[in-house]
């Protein structure tokens, strides 16, 4: 790809990326502004929305009022970005979460798009055709359990993170002992910290990252609680009981355990 269509495929790239940001936000306006004057909107559940005015009005009639009455949270997948001199389009998948705000099951419904963009005067895209469709099902997935399960070792990863590393400086103050024994520690505590802010941003890979970092950490605890017992007879350097040291390092491996499974069953499916 030439140095200047590599330009244009990282400008539709970002405009994907903001659109994301704005519908997740209610941000009616940033999306309005992409709309080329010819500008034809094909969304399910909608009659097909032509000119630029008409697809905005549809815009700043429907954002707000989706997050008004829901919690809804979308991701977009871009499979190809093609530039054509000043033609341009994006096409990919989608999915998203969407809860009543009243209270109810967490659904998640999966899709395709298709963007086509021109090239306007100022030689900025302006969206032109945009088609959408859902996937075909007979009633949308419920994940409520997903959704749940996923929260539980979100909310997990931040405070094991926090407790890890606070713990690890109580422990091993004065005398480190051999540094690979604490660096994995801290390796771990990196790993939980980067998977929950991946999460939090809503990044597509969060969810992968936030199991993998799981599964690091109970592996981790595993070969430390079983050392521990293996050596049980023997006093731990730290200013804690060997048994009692045992017995924490064995409830917070059960920890691990529990937020590697709950990780696992929210990665999404594709």
């Amino acid at each position: 790809m030439p140095p200047d269509a590599q330009a244009d495929a990282r400008a539709i790239e970002d405009i994907r990326r903001r659109v994301e940001a704005a519908e997740n936000s209610g941000d009616a306006e940033y999306c309005a502004s992409l709309l080329a004057d010819d500008a034809v909107m094909m969304v399910p559940d909608f009659p097909v929305q032509n000119g630029r005015e008409a697809c905005a009005a549809l815009l700043r009639d429907l954002m707000p009022g989706l997050l008004e009455m829901f919690d809804r949270r979308i991701t977009y997948t871009g499979l190809e970005v093609r530039i054509l001199d000043n033609i341009a389009f994006d096409r990919g998948e989608f999915a998203f979460t969407i809860r009543p705000r009243s209270g109810g099951n967490v659904t998640r419904v999966t899709g395709k798009y298709f963007w086509l963009y021109a090239r306007a005067a100022d030689e900025n895209w302006q969206l032109s055709r945009a088609v959408v469709t859902r996937d075909d099902t007979d009633e949308p997935e419920p994940v409520g359990w997903r959704a749940r399960a996923g929260r539980v070792a979100l909310r997990l990863a931040l405070l094991f993170a926090l407790f890890l590393g606070v713990a690890e400086i109580v422990r091993n103050w004065g005398n480190w002992g051999f540094w690979p024994f604490w660096v994995v520690d801290y390796l771990a505590v990196g790993l939980l910290a980067g998977a929950w802010r991946a999460v939090s941003r809503e990044h597509a890979s969060g969810p992968a990252w936030l199991a993998g970092a799981w599964g690091f950490t109970c592996a981790m605890f595993y070969m430390s609680f079983f050392s521990h017992i293996a050596t049980l007879d023997r006093p731990d350097h730290g200013p804690i009981a060997h048994t009692t040291l045992t017995l924490i390092i064995g409830a917070l491996f059960s920890v691990t355990v529990f937020a590697f499974m709950c990780s696992l069953v929210s990665v999404r499916r594709r």
